[in-house]
């Protein structure tokens, strides 16, 4: 079509963002357990000139162009910096394709489902690691007591005086300790 004319305008603009040599494969990476919204995507495209694009496309197709008076406050207006000694005819040349609309674009991300964040589960994830450690470490604890205690006071050779067979005393331990643990997971 020409410029700002009315037609059948349906354009796509395709840009490789990924920094990596590895091939995108159209899947994103899923992290489940992340909460709230996430820019990180949206905030790539705009930084690495897909917005910039679309909006010069954009500005073809609508082709209306604005009457702005003073090209140098339309270039501030865009953050473009000049100098007062800047040849007029350069200012506005870089103007020009400031005076088309869209003025400028905004990216928003697609809205998500409310997220309900609970108190006890953000404790429960900071303190369960180190109370499933302190459980684990003194039941080993008391392991190696009962195992010192019963060489000290000479209680395995009490017993086989009295005619318990060796495997005897240690599947009662395997067994003391199962139920001990058992009981604990």
């Amino acid at each position: 079509g020409t410029l700002g004319q009315p037609g059948e305008w349906s354009y796509s603009i395709r840009l490789n963002i990924s920094t990596r040599t590895a091939l995108y494969t159209g899947v994103p990476n899923t992290h489940p357990l992340d909460l709230g919204l996430n820019t990180h995507d949206a905030e790539v495209y705009s930084r690495h000139g897909f917005v910039t694009l679309q909006l010069l496309v954009d500005r073809y197709i609508i082709g209306r162009r604005l009457h702005a008076d003073n090209a140098t406050s339309l270039l501030q207006a865009n953050d473009v910096k000049t100098s007062e000694s800047e040849d007029p005819a350069i200012i506005e040349r870089l103007s020009e394709p400031l005076r088309y609309a869209p003025e400028s674009m905004e990216m928003v991300p697609m809205p998500i489902a409310g997220v309900v964040i609970d108190g006890f589960y953000e404790l429960v994830s900071l303190v369960f690691p180190l109370a499933f450690i302190v459980a684990f470490l003194y039941t080993q604890k008391k392991v190696l007591n009962e195992l010192i205690t019963e060489k000290e006071t000479k209680v395995r050779e009490s017993l086989r005086m009295m005619g318990v067979s060796s495997s005897a005393i240690i599947s009662s331990w395997y067994v003391t300790y199962a139920v001990i643990f058992g009981i604990l997971c």
